[in-house]
C-alpha cells in the first residue's frame, strides 16, 4: 500500500485484500467515497485509505 504522496507505508492493509472481494460480491462498494481522477485499469476509483489507516494521526 502506498501513502498519497507515493510512498510506500509499511505493515498497512494486511487484511484488505481479503476484505475487498466481499465489499465488490455484496455492493458495499457503492457506498464508499469516489476519487474524481482518471484510471487507465477501472472506471471508478474509490479512496479506500481508512481501511488500511482508520486513524491518520
Amino acid at each position: 500500500m502506498t501513502q498519497t504522496d507515493g510512498t510506500v507505508r509499511p505493515g498497512q492493509g494486511g487484511s484488505f485484500p481479503v476484505e475487498l472481494p466481499a465489499l465488490v460480491r455484496d455492493g458495499e462498494m457503492g457506498h464508499q467515497q469516489r476519487i474524481d481522477t482518471v484510471d487507465d485499469y477501472c472506471d471508478v476509483v474509490y479512496d479506500m485509505g481508512f481501511w488500511v489507516n482508520p486513524d491518520p494521526d
